[in-house]
């Protein structure tokens, strides 16, 4: 059975969203999604919420219960989607092959 953490990480593949740039988008430390996910345990409800905040069509019964469609039927568009970065901005080769789909 997955958990939400595995569960968010099947999102941010279906978004094509690096984990890395997930960490920084909801101000996570880098590398701390990863670990607790490389490690099989959990983070903080806080960081999940930041996460559906910032996925506002991330379905939250399917994070958490594994129920229904993994994506909102009433589609919002993400800040990433939007276009707009989190004030620590970074710039590589993949993040900038990503957005460009949407500039």
């Amino acid at each position: 059975m997955d958990s939400p953490l595995q569960r968010i990480k099947q999102y941010i593949d279906y978004k094509g969203v690096t984990v890395a740039q997930l960490e920084r988008s909801i101000g996570m430390s880098n590398g701390s999604f990863a670990s607790q996910l490389k490690n099989n345990k959990s983070i903080g409800s806080d960081k999940i919420e930041n996460i559906l905040r910032f996925f506002p069509d991330l379905n939250p019964a399917w994070v958490f219960l594994g129920t229904g469609e993994m994506t909102n039927s009433t589609h919002e568009t993400s800040q990433l989607e939007k276009k707009q970065l989190p004030d620590n901005k970074f710039f590589n080769a993949e993040s900038i092959g990503y957005f460009k789909r949407y500039l």
